[in-house]
């Protein structure tokens, strides 16, 4: 009977507490929120400070045709609102209250240069403590715009940016500010295909050109580099050196050569309809360059085999060794061999500048 006893009064004692928890709630809560309007500032005389950060959790992809790349983030804002002040000690020691952010007012920070249209936040939860300070860390899908630079491809880096600041408020009403000097990455996931070189963080001030009102915003640069590129890099390098092979088969052989050269061009093709698929301009990229070149290549050879095949004498039957000594064919095996030394060398430097 005593351990009932206990049992019991043991639950009564939870039970009150966690009651005259609710209670303590329910009435900072009626305090806060009786005489509160979210739609205005809390003051219309003074600017207001707003503290924002990013991290970075998930970067999805970069999608290179519209110039965006696309993630998830954390985005932070702190700022305070003297209205929603109390006394912790006349509220059961309640040092933070959680509410959602549709009931108080948020600074109305958007993502100046964002592709996409961005979530709502009303059902995200605001962090009021005591001194009116309000801590709001929302879940976004963002399309941040992108400086691409292709012409390394597929050694590209390229510089992104996310921008925020207020829609309608200038620095008289809002100021923006940072207390970071990078995004946080301490959640984020790494990317199989990119890899963060370094990101940083920027306050600017914009002029309107209608009423020379200052707006102020808070720039999040990141730059991205690529990881893989032999599996681009690889099958180019190798379809190019092909064209070697041609001067491997006989002189005589003028009709083998030329199909031969033609199967390599037709990869080249192959290579390149692939790239432009992949990559705006290919034509600019390295790769793209090195794959032209190849195929410029290619086709001198197809030119001068198939000068070689019109032009290359027939075999004649009685024919000594002696009187072929300086004959046709000699000189145009010597054809052969300073052509195949100049496009090896020609090849090697242009591989050289590829890998460079």
């Amino acid at each position: 009977m005593k351990i009932c006893s206990i049992v019991i009064a043991l639950l009564l004692v939870i039970t009150g507490e966690a009651i005259a928890n609710q209670d303590f709630q329910g009435n900072l809560y009626d305090f806060l929120f009786s005489n509160y309007t979210k739609s205005f500032l809390p003051h219309h005389d003074q600017p207001h400070y707003v503290n924002v950060s990013l991290d970075l959790q998930l970067l999805q992809k970069l999608n290179l045709f519209q110039g965006t790349m696309h993630m998830n983030v954390w985005r932070a804002l702190v700022y305070k609102d003297e209205r929603l002040t109390w006394d912790p000690t006349a509220f059961g020691n309640i040092r933070r209250f959680n509410v959602y952010s549709s009931v108080v007012w948020v600074p109305d920070i958007s993502i100046w240069n964002s592709a996409s249209n961005e979530p709502s936040i009303d059902y995200s939860e605001a962090i009021i403590y005591p001194d009116g300070t309000i801590a709001l860390v929302v879940p976004m899908f963002v399309d941040a715009s992108c400086g691409l630079d292709l012409s390394d491809f597929p050694y590209d880096t390229h510089n992104c940016s996310l921008t925020f600041g207020s829609w309608t408020n200038d620095n008289s009403r809002i100021v923006l500010d940072t207390t970071s000097n990078s995004v946080g990455l301490s959640h984020f996931s790494d990317n199989p295909m990119w890899h963060i070189v370094e990101t940083s963080v920027q306050k600017n001030s914009v002029v309107s050109d209608c009423c020379e009102e200052v707006y102020e915003d808070v720039t999040f640069y990141i730059t991205i580099s690529r990881r893989e590129s032999h599996g681009r890099i690889g099958p180019a390098v190798v379809s190019v050196w092909l064209i070697l092979a041609v001067f491997l088969m006989q002189p005589s052989k003028g009709g083998e050569r030329i199909i031969f050269a033609g199967l390599v061009f037709v990869s080249l093709i192959v290579l390149n309809a692939a790239l432009s698929a992949e990559v705006p301009a290919y034509s600019v990229t390295r790769l793209g360059r090195f794959l032209l070149a190849g195929m410029l290549i290619n086709s001198i050879v197809v030119v001068i085999n198939a000068i070689i095949y019109r032009f290359y004498p027939a075999e004649q039957q009685g024919t000594t060794k002696a009187q072929s000594s300086f004959s046709a064919p000699r000189v145009f095996f010597l054809l052969d061999v300073a052509v195949a030394l100049i496009l090896f060398v020609v090849l090697t430097i242009l591989t050289g500048a590829l890998f460079s």
